[in-house]
């Protein structure tokens, strides 16, 4: 039955809005992601992604690369700033990518 099918949720991404900078990389092939492609897998596991860091932003998630900008806003205004791998690792875990 399709009402069985439930979406993977993960507890340290669920109902967070979350910017992702820098370049992504799946860690279990060393490929170069296109960030669409990981902004659709954070909201599969239910984020909302935005495409810059402002005082709603819960999460900035950094891959390699990552320039100053961003990062400098998410810490004056607060933002938790995490690396790709931890959530690579959370979205594997949680069946979501």
């Amino acid at each position: 039955m399709v009402d069985d099918i439930r979406q993977p949720t993960l507890d340290a991404l669920a109902g967070k809005t979350v910017v992702i900078t820098g370049t992504i990389a799946d860690p279990r092939s060393g490929e170069k992601v296109a960030r669409p492609a990981f902004q659709r897998l954070c909201e599969r596991a239910g984020a909302t992604t935005a495409s810059s860091v402002s005082a709603n932003t819960d999460l900035l998630i950094c891959g390699a690369d990552v320039g100053a900008s961003k990062t400098d806003r998410a810490r004056k205004l607060g933002v938790e700033i995490v690396d790709q791998g931890d959530v690579w690792r959370q979205l594997i875990a949680a069946g979501a990518a």
